[in-house]
């Protein structure tokens, strides 16, 4: 039996656990008892870390596309055929996209970009999820001058007043909800933000409920008073700035009983927590909450003062690291901007080639916009495309190349296969949520001719003139550690003796309060809203693990056809009962779906689960929510 410690493949938090395997295959997990993050717990997920490469569809060999049929081929064909019409293409002037999977290490995640802006010349390379997650961390830069956030879920343990913004921080991160858990049980005060009553909301002291379209709208009356509460007033300093502004912009913003409390706890609690978990809303409104939040951080004193902390957590396991690495077309490493001359200067030096510094497509524009385009790792799961079985998707390009661990939707597509090693298989680096940079270990060797992304990627670039790949992901690391902002110079002993290295949070050199946008009207229209911002059950981590996909096949034998969900009294006016189907109109189209009936929810507030969003799409239009007419079929 082999043990290796490894990092969970799931969400952000970077739990670290340790997996078991008999002759080369994955059979079990065990906790981590002093890992600083996962402390000896572990969600179900992370149980099940080590099934789905046990059990799911593997890829074990190169293929190409021939005759409408895949056939194996040997990797030196595959790896030429790809490269030649990528070249082809480039030739021919025709867009290439790369979409990575967040889940890669941080030494694929760096390779993924070099091979996009270095060996392609293109912009087109991103993650899916990345717009929502580096919007947030946008809207917190506003406020803190770093698209950063600060603190451990260590700190979240042991605070005493908590803001917590979510769309289902259970479902999503687990083990972050266990640190607000066991904070409250010591006598934390705890005040949940959402579009929507979950898990977390029901142990808080305050839980506010927002309208879609109205997200931030919910925090000014907590902002305006920890503002009257004093907040910002003794010794203001480098707090002033902005703080006139944001005062005005609360002007005639009802401050109720429950919200004064609310706010009092945060300006007087000595080590204040303020969390932005995933939530359900378009990009730009994702980045007003985090203004927001950030203003009553700031507020608050949760941007400097020891065991204080500001969060913000993405969706997938390496998201933070992915961005770190570039994967954006909207920025490059370590979240600079594009014209920054001196990183460009460094990543060329290193590539030993022209960095193209130009602003690309985002994954889901990707999709059907390019004529080429290569997908790295598992990105085509749980949330890219947003329409459509990813095979109907992709077929719009004349050339797919798929590089990944298991069989899925995207191989009715792919021109040339190339397959690669699953999560746990990996060798690297990752980056949690919180800043914590830690070893990624394989359990073992991925099956048959099946490689590491990272040999892949660098083959790829060597034969598009990039010189020779990297003889390991070591070697790509220290290359990270002399050119990516944020990771330079970074205690490397550290790394590899211990749980990992914590990187620094950028120091706030200063705090501009931001004032909010004008409230939105109020409406009584009905809202169908969609829920949650990844569909876990199709991710393959999940869907070939026997344990964890049980929930999700229960769901969609009941519910085949998707399901809406209705708070029981709008169901009664409208006259219609569990399972019963209703139509839903909006300007953009309809769609019919059977009913169920959820207390939680508020009235003329319908929800989609994000399962089910495609059977949405028409009624939707590519948005989070949507007004809509109800009728009963």
């Amino acid at each position: 039996m082999r043990t290796v410690l490894t990092s969970c493949p799931f969400c952000g938090c970077g739990c670290g656990l340790y997996v078991h395997a008999r002759d080369g295959i994955p059979v079990g997990v065990a906790a981590s008892p002093h890992h600083p993050v996962s402390q000896g717990r572990l969600c179900a997920r992370g149980w099940s870390a080590h099934a789905a490469a046990a059990w799911g569809p593997r890829l074990t060999r190169p293929m190409l596309r021939s005759d409408g049929e895949l056939r194996a081929t040997d990797w030196g064909e595959a790896l030429d055929t790809a490269a030649g019409r990528l070249a082809d293409l480039l030739s021919r002037g025709r867009s290439i996209g790369v979409i990575a999977s967040p889940r890669l290490t941080n030494e694929e995640s760096y390779l993924a970009v070099r091979l996009a802006r270095g060996g392609l010349g293109t912009p087109h390379v991103d993650a899916p999820l990345r717009a929502e997650y580096e919007q947030a961390l946008a809207g917190i830069a506003e406020v803190t001058g770093v698209a950063s956030g600060r603190g451990t879920l260590q700190d979240v343990e042991a605070s005493d007043a908590i803001l917590l913004v979510e769309g289902d921080l259970a479902g999503s991160h687990p083990r972050a909800a266990s640190a607000i858990t066991h904070a409250v049980a010591a006598g934390a005060k705890l005040v949940c933000c959402g579009p929507a009553a979950t898990q977390m909301s029901r142990l808080a002291t305050l839980s506010i409920t927002w309208r879609p379209g109205a997200e931030a709208d919910s925090l000014a009356p907590l902002i305006a008073g920890a503002l009257a509460a004093g907040a910002g007033e003794p010794g203001a300093g480098r707090l002033a700035a902005g703080l006139e502004a944001l005062r005005a912009s609360l002007a005639g913003i009802a401050v109720g009983d429950q919200a004064r409390e609310a706010a009092r706890w945060l300006v007087e609690a000595a080590r204040p927590v303020v969390i932005v978990a995933p939530f359900a809303a378009a990009p730009a409104a994702v980045r007003r909450v985090a203004v927001a939040a950030a203003n009553l951080a700031a507020l608050c004193g949760g941007l400097d003062r020891p065991g204080s902390a500001l969060l913000v957590l993405p969706t997938r396991s390496n998201a933070r690291g992915s961005l770190d690495m570039g994967v954006t077309p909207e920025g490059l490493a370590g979240g600079r901007p594009l014209d920054d001359a001196g990183l460009r200067d460094r990543l060329a030096a290193a590539w030993g080639t022209a960095v193209t510094a130009d602003r690309g497509l985002g994954a889901v524009d990707m999709v059907g916009q390019t004529s080429g385009l290569i997908v790295v790792g598992d990105a085509m799961a749980g949330g890219v495309p947003p329409i459509g079985p990813a095979g109907e998707a992709l077929s719009g390009s004349e050339l797919v190349v798929v590089l990944d661990a298991f069989a899925s939707a995207a191989l009715h597509a792919a021109d040339v296969v190339l397959p690669v090693a699953a999560a746990i298989e990996s060798s690297g680096t990752v980056t949690g949520a919180d800043g914590r940079l830690q070893r990624v270990r394989p359990c073992g060797d991925p099956p048959g001719e099946a490689r590491g992304a990272w040999w892949v990627l660098g083959e790829l670039a060597r034969r598009l003139g990039l010189g020779a790949g990297p003889a390991s992901p070591d070697q790509v690391l220290e290359e990270i550690a002399r050119v990516v902002p944020g990771y330079l110079g970074f205690d490397r002993g550290a790394l590899d003796t211990g749980w990992g290295v914590l990187l620094p949070a950028p120091p706030v050199d200063r705090a501009a309060l931001q004032p909010l946008p004008a409230p939105a009207p109020p409406s009584d229209e009905r809202i169908v809203m969609v829920e949650g911002v990844y569909d876990w059950g199709t991710d393959p981590l999940v869907e070939h693990a026997p344990i964890l996909c049980r929930e999700e096949r229960s769901r969609r034998k009941l519910f085949p056809r998707g399901q809406v969900e209705m708070a029981p009294g709008d169901a009664e006016a409208l006259g219609v009962r569990q399972g019963w189907l209703v139509k839903l109109v909006s300007n953009h189209g309809e769609a019919v779906l059977p009913v169920v009936l959820r207390r939680e929810l508020a009235p003329g507030r319908l929800s989609v689960p994000f399962a089910f969003r495609y059977v949405m799409a028409d009624v939707l239009a590519g948005m989070a929510s949507a007004s809509v007419r109800v009728e009963r079929v």
